[in-house]
């Protein structure tokens, strides 16, 4: 275990981006030097509340519930080992998830991070190829992924070397997001992106999006424009890139910043992305108290990308973290407040739903579940496909086990948001953090477990699929 990884742990925290463990060391990679490897091999096993046969740490699984929906399918690497986090981020498109897991580390790397691709056959779910940068010294490479069709973007916050040329430019995170592209050879990198201005603690790729040809990439702890706070490590007001391109070709067309930020607000932890709309939270602004939080709603107009709106509850309450969850559309907003306290308790957390009418942003409602209890830290994560929402709840105890997490499917009818399922794992064990990562689309959803223990190694991670 490393100090330094502690260090980067409490930066992340400070971030709104979630716990990280400490990082062991595991196996070696047999990296094909392309950036990827198609070993394979993963155990994809399904279960419906029973215990999966890697589950072997001594902890029960928590019982199986008569009134949530368990997984279709567990995604684990085939090389898999303590500290991994696999499940620390996830993405979904059609029968492809890619999942990071930024604690993986190579005998011969200090901490390097890999991201994994699962694909669905006739045989059910198989890993397919492990994603690793080309060159370069990566620090936390997959603590961020997003997929659209054939492209995907891992981002690596921790990266000292973002252009690639062999000079670290700080001891500190200036960061960096990789573009990997899939053709007839498989997944391949096609080029690596990062800030014109990135300096050191700036953790460009902490949060990334995409869509079609147009990346959306946070670096929460920035200090351009909007200042610094006392402590440099995580006191940056935070931004938000904007890229456009295709196939190997991306160019940075703009950085957004809000009207108002100020240090320590961490704009940029968290970032979502529809046709030409971008909404950054910064959950760490005090806007109604100290971190009470906000999301900025961005639009693209004539080709430039502006701010549209600064979301705030009225009734925003201290350490809310309003802004720590997101999903937009280009009509509608979904932002997760995790700690909000009304109406389930302290910690039971809320999500709030604005709409778009002219060139207006307008609150109408906000949610929790029905049974939301305290410390569920309902609105975490947040994934938006057309009217169906996917809220985790991280904290949640499931039949009396705590701490093993949640998450609850809300569809929206007749104008409101109503609760249509709730999502557990199958072999869920106490302190998974189940819900630190979600994805959803076409029905398919993809829920990451960074802390799953297996049979042999702890914080090894998973991610699992639930077909709708």
């Amino acid at each position: 275990m490393t100090d330094s990884w502690h260090s980067r742990r409490r930066v992340l925290q400070a971030l709104g981006t979630g716990a990280v463990a400490t990082v062991a060391g595991c196996s070696g990679s047999d990296s094909t030097g392309d950036g990827t490897d198609t070993r394979g091999g993963v155990d994809t096993t399904a279960t419906t509340g029973e215990s999966d046969t890697d589950a072997g740490d001594g902890e029960d699984p928590a019982p199986a519930e008569t009134d949530a929906t368990t997984h279709t399918a567990k995604l684990v690497a085939s090389d898999g080992s303590a500290d991994d986090h696999l499940g620390y981020t996830v993405a979904v498109d059609g029968d492809t998830a890619l999942v990071g897991a930024p604690g993986a580390t190579p005998e011969d790397q200090y901490t390097a991070g890999r991201a994994y691709v699962f694909e669905r056959g006739a045989d059910g779910w198989t890993q397919t190829t492990e994603l690793a940068p080309e060159v370069g010294d990566p620090r936390s490479f997959g603590e961020s992924v997003a997929l659209d069709g054939d492209m995907a973007l891992v981002g690596d916050p921790g990266d000292r070397d973002p252009r690639g040329d062999g000079v670290e430019r700080s001891v500190y995170s200036i960061g960096s997001v990789y573009v990997f592209e899939r053709g007839s050879d498989g997944w391949t990198q096609t080029t690596k992106l990062y800030a014109a201005d990135g300096d050191e603690n700036d953790a460009f790729g902490n949060a990334v999006a995409l869509t079609a040809t147009t990346a959306l990439v946070g670096a929460a702890n920035d200090e351009d424009p909007n200042g610094m706070a006392e402590d440099e490590r995580y006191g940056g007001a935070g931004s938000a890139y904007v890229f456009e391109g295709d196939t190997g070709s991306w160019t940075q067309v703009a950085k957004l910043a809000p009207d108002d930020g100020g240090p320590g607000e961490n704009f940029g932890a968290n970032v979502a992305l529809a046709d030409g709309v971008a909404l950054v939270g910064a959950p760490e602004d005090d806007v109604n108290a100290t971190n009470s939080g906000s999301a900025y709603v961005f639009e693209r107009t004539s080709g430039n990308w502006r701010q549209q709106a600064k979301l705030a509850p009225s009734g925003g309450d201290e350490r809310d973290e309003f802004g720590v969850g997101l999903a937009v559309a280009p009509t509608m907003a979904l932002v997760g407040a995790h700690y909000e306290d009304k109406p389930n308790g302290t910690m039971a957390g809320a999500v709030y739903v604005y709409e778009r009418t002219g060139g207006e942003w307008n609150p109408q409602e906000k949610f929790a579940p029905p049974n939301g209890e305290t410390t569920d830290e309902f609105g975490s994560r947040i994934a938006l496909d057309g009217e169906t929402a996917l809220i985790t709840a991280p904290g949640e105890d499931v039949s009396g086990t705590s701490l093993v997490g949640a998450a609850y499917l809300f569809q929206r009818r007749d104008g409101a948001w109503t609760q249509r399922d709730r999502l557990v794992a199958g072999d869920a064990q106490k302190q998974d953090d189940f819900g630190e990562a979600v994805a959803l689309t076409d029905g398919r959803a993809l829920l990451g477990a960074p802390d799953y223990d297996t049979r042999d190694a702890e914080g090894a991670g998973s991610a699992y699929v639930f077909d709708l």
